[in-house]
């Protein structure tokens, strides 16, 4: 015997229990809807849902207790999901709505479009809002953030700014003759070196001193130089 499919079966369950007044669709999803904006949108944010309209052959009967909305994954991460809602009265029923929740931030994006290995300048930023769910590069949100950094390939006007297309320039490369900084309080020596490691400003760097041949670590701080405490 061929077996109906589960939808169809639903529906002609839900003919056959009740064919009466029906539960209303609208507050089934303003249930869903005030779950996703209490227990899964970040405080304070903007965010927009959509959801997924319920079939409208679905007929449900009238629930008699309480309407309860729950993420089937269980988890509050936004984007999209399934939402559930279920009745909790002597004639209980679930439903599962389509929903997809966006988080909306202001983010750093080029105003125009940046060739490769081009240097980012004030001229090149521009905020736009976007989803930051669907960021899965992260995002940057100050200019300070990609001022001075480089473009790794060609890059689109309106592309979102991240680590991911821009790299900072490395002021240490590896096999550079280098001046080492050595503080110790109030004291201060200089000596030659030769970097073993390549480094962006801030970065941990290896030297080898050319006076000693020891090899220390230091920071570099300034192209060509590494300060050790």
């Amino acid at each position: 015997m061929r077996r109906l499919p589960p939808v169809l079966l639903l529906l002609l369950w839900a003919n056959w229990a009740w064919s009466g007044e029906s539960q209303s669709h609208a507050a089934i999803l303003d249930t869903a809807r005030n779950y996703l904006e209490n227990q899964v949108v970040p405080a304070g944010s903007d965010y927009r849902i959509d959801l997924s309209p319920i079939e409208s052959r679905l007929q449900l009967t009238p629930c008699d207790g309480s309407l309860e909305a729950f993420n089937l994954s269980d988890k509050r991460a936004w984007g999209r999901m399934t939402v559930g809602v279920r009745c909790l009265g002597s004639n209980p029923w679930t439903v599962y709505i389509r929903a997809k929740v966006s988080i909306l931030q202001t983010v750093l994006v080029l105003r125009e479009s940046l060739p490769k290995d081009a240097f980012v300048t004030s001229a090149h930023l521009d905020f736009a809002q976007r989803d930051v769910g669907e960021l899965r590069g992260g995002y940057f949100t100050e200019p300070e953030q990609a001022l001075g950094r480089r473009a790794i390939r060609t890059l689109a006007a309106g592309t979102v700014l991240t680590g991911n297309v821009l790299e900072t320039p490395k002021i240490i490369k590896r096999g550079q003759k280098v001046s080492i900084r050595l503080h110790n309080g109030t004291l201060g020596v200089q000596m030659d070196g030769t970097a073993l490691t390549d480094g962006e400003p801030g970065q941990r760097v290896r030297v080898r001193n050319e006076s000693s041949s020891r090899i220390i670590e230091g920071t570099a701080v300034a192209p060509g130089v590494v300060e050790v405490d």
